[in-house]
């Protein structure tokens, strides 16, 4: 409706026809089913491509199956280094008492000197074991007089004996006597010695060659004989020029370290050296609380370049002659009823193995039973895997080396990557 402006009278616009409104619609309809189709042909015509190209592997039931990654079982290396914690300690150590009792008259040697078999390391003055030694001998001289004496009469008795002038019971008291006094005699010969190496304790003598590592006594100090918990201890001795090395041995490795076996002694301080050590004698016995055997080893320290006390590592060049199996850590499924490892066999099919296992190397695992060379080892396989399922195997690729070989003035030997 319009107004006319040349009179009041209002007048109405005519309307377009009803039926142009329904061609519009018609053909906005046409285009959305066009646009329609035009998507879900995209869509679907792959797949229908795609399920016609697999039909006859489908029909087969080749591709249907599904595909696992399997390696092959095979033997760990012969060869192995083993590296473990050790302790350094002298050959032979003692601590020195005295052996008689006294004053210190002398001090001959203080703490790092260097000391061989019977050298003097103090004196001790005992002037009473010398008052001793004189009072046994002259009770010595004085049963010898009577046993000289003794011995003629008894002697002038067997002769007269003979002319009936003195019965036979005399006769063998008087040799009785002769014998008694000639085991008083010899009683007091043997405690003349025995004085007289009491009275050579007082020098204190090295008992193996060695260094003195420790000094107890002054001069004038008094000094108690023997290791009681009264006396003082003098010195204390070691011998370095040979060095024990311990070394804690587990139940995985035993076997393979034997006596003789040769090792190399490395020290945290001095990593430019190597010291060679063979074993010398084990402890024979595990212990139950680490379940490892003690092994002793000997190094050579005729330089002195080595000091007991020290904390060292000893690393032992295995060698074992009939290794274990070796699978991949990711193939080991840990279970209820133990550990177990799922493989191909022949014909395709899957088969799940309890295994015993050995020791943890990190990215793999050593089996002890269970399986044989060259099974073929499933990788990652999941848990709910089916005894007898029927796969489609394929032989994993081997990893290629990770460290390159680098030519200190050039680029990379070789290389795969695409520029």
């Amino acid at each position: 409706m319009r107004r006319d402006p040349t009179s009041n009278r209002l007048k109405f616009a005519a309307k377009p026809p009803r039926y142009l409104h329904g061609a519009a619609n018609i053909k906005f309809i046409v285009a959305a089913v066009v646009a329609l189709g035009v998507v879900l042909g995209l869509g679907v015509w792959p797949r229908v491509q795609a399920s016609k190209v697999t039909e006859p592997g489908a029909e087969s039931g080749i591709d249907a199956l599904p595909t696992v990654t399997y390696v092959l079982a095979k033997r760990g290396d012969s060869k192995a280094n083993l590296i473990l914690p050790a302790s350094l300690h002298p050959l032979q150590e003692t601590t020195i008492y005295s052996r008689t009792t006294g004053y210190v008259k002398r001090v001959a040697v203080d703490i790092g000197a260097k000391v061989k078999q019977g050298d003097l390391l103090a004196e001790v003055d005992a002037p009473e074991a010398d008052r001793e030694i004189e009072q046994t001998k002259a009770n010595e001289r004085q049963i010898q007089s009577k046993f000289d004496l003794a011995k003629q009469t008894a002697e002038r008795y067997r002769r007269l004996a003979k002319e009936n002038a003195v019965s036979q019971q005399e006769v063998e008291e008087k040799n009785g006597a002769v014998k008694v006094l000639q085991a008083d005699l010899g009683a007091n010969t043997a405690q003349i010695k025995r004085l007289q190496q009491l009275k050579a304790y007082q020098q204190v003598l090295a008992p193996f060659s060695g260094t003195i590592v420790a000094r107890n006594i002054d001069v004038g100090a008094m000094i108690i004989a023997g290791s009681s918990t009264n006396s003082i201890w003098l010195f204390k001795l070691v011998q370095t020029d040979t060095l024990r090395v311990t070394v804690s041995v587990p139940q995985s490795h035993m076997r393979l370290i034997k006596e003789g076996s040769e090792g190399e002694l490395l020290i945290p301080e001095m990593p430019d050296k190597k010291f060679l050590c063979n074993v010398a004698r084990s402890a024979g016995a595990f212990d139950a609380a680490t379940r490892t055997m003690v092994v002793e080893l000997e190094v050579a320290n005729r330089e002195a370049a080595l000091t007991p006390g020290m904390y060292g590592q000893v690393k032992f060049h295995l060698v074992n002659d009939n290794p274990n199996l070796v699978v991949p850590i990711a193939s080991v499924l840990i279970r209820g009823d133990g550990a177990q490892v799922v493989t191909v066999a022949d014909n395709e099919q899957l088969q799940v193995r309890k295994v015993k296992l050995g020791r943890d190397l990190g990215k793999a695992m050593e089996v002890l039973e269970g399986l044989t060379d060259k099974d073929k080892i499933v990788i990652n396989p999941r848990d709910n895997v089916t005894e007898g399922l029927k796969v489609k195997a394929v032989l994993a690729k081997e990893e290629p080396p990770k460290d390159k070989i680098l030519d200190a003035k050039s680029k990379p030997i070789a290389s795969t990557e695409k520029r």
